[in-house]
């Protein structure tokens, strides 16, 4: 299920009261509407009602992708130890057939949430797409060690999938076919049964991997 509610919020522009909806939890199948919003980016935006000055909201949120069968938290920082205390006792009362099959992932800013739910949308692993990141990763500080890279993020561009490195001068590279059978051939045998129960899969968890392998 979905779960939202009303607050009042005054506009940082105009100070006009606005209602605005605040989700607690955000189930795909049933608000499809804005599980597009979340997956395009205007999820958090604001708009005021009488000056129409834009800004983001921030708030944490469980978004549940029951299509792809994973659930993201998006959370503080402070809050990642609680949230995976409440991700295990939902295994524990949960149909343990039906934990095997989920994924439970751990967010701790808003481009994340998005980049994990848009990798669940197009039914890909978000493991090996963190791997396939951090490898092209390690390529473009190899060819242009002058770009300092700040981030590095996953995207979906006319169908394609890309990596975007962040930097003064951003960068695109193109994850084709050939990458993620690549990724799947040289770590998918790696991997362990406890490495999809994990809740944290990100670029640092990437890295560890292949300097493991």
């Amino acid at each position: 299920m979905s779960r939202s509610r009303v607050e009042k919020v005054h506009c940082p522009n105009c100070d006009a009261e606005n209602h605005i909806l605040i989700w607690e939890s955000l189930n795909t199948k049933l608000n499809p509407k804005e599980t597009k919003q979340l997956l395009d980016g205007t999820f958090f935006v604001f708009e005021c009602n009488q000056c129409n000055y834009k800004t983001l909201m921030d708030y944490a949120i469980l978004y549940h992708d029951m299509e792809n069968m994973c659930m993201i938290y998006y959370v503080g920082d402070d809050q990642i130890d609680k949230t995976k205390g409440i991700f295990e006792y939902a295994k524990k009362i949960g149909d343990p057939e039906y934990n095997k099959c989920y994924r439970h992932r751990i967010v701790t800013s808003q481009i994340a949430l998005r980049e994990k739910a848009l990798i669940f949308n197009y039914g890909l692993d978000d493991r090996m797409i963190e791997i396939a990141k951090y490898l092209c990763y390690c390529l473009a500080t190899e060819q242009h060690p002058q770009e300092h890279i700040e981030d590095v993020r996953f995207m979906v561009n006319s169908g394609q999938y890309e990596v975007c490195f962040l930097s003064e001068k951003p960068m695109y590279v193109t994850i084709d076919q050939r990458m993620l059978d690549y990724v799947c051939k040289e770590f998918a045998s790696k991997f362990t049964k406890d490495d999809d129960r994990e809740t944290i899969i990100d670029f640092n968890w990437a890295k560890e991997k292949v300097q493991k392998a």
